[in-house]
């Protein structure tokens, strides 16, 4: 697998659908985890949609990641 925030080419959904599926979550059990609506899960990941900032910091904090890659693909 490749690592996730390593590949540019990635979007912000891309990247929460790959730190999800490593972390064996399904979109129900992410929204579960983090307090979010399922359809909301599917929307980011397919990009029609940003999460807000709270989401965001709650996906970091399960993923074990900084914001940063998740949402640039890079940590300073």
């Amino acid at each position: 697998m490749v690592i996730p925030y390593l590949n540019p080419r990635y979007t912000l959904g891309r990247r929460i659908r790959e730190f999800r599926l490593a972390k064996n979550l399904s979109q129900a059990a992410l929204a579960v985890r983090i307090g979010s609506a399922h359809s909301s899960i599917s929307r980011w990941e397919n990009d029609e949609y940003l999460p807000e900032m709270v989401y965001l910091y709650e996906m970091a904090r399960l993923f074990d990641v900084c914001t940063d890659i998740l949402w640039q693909g890079i940590c300073h």
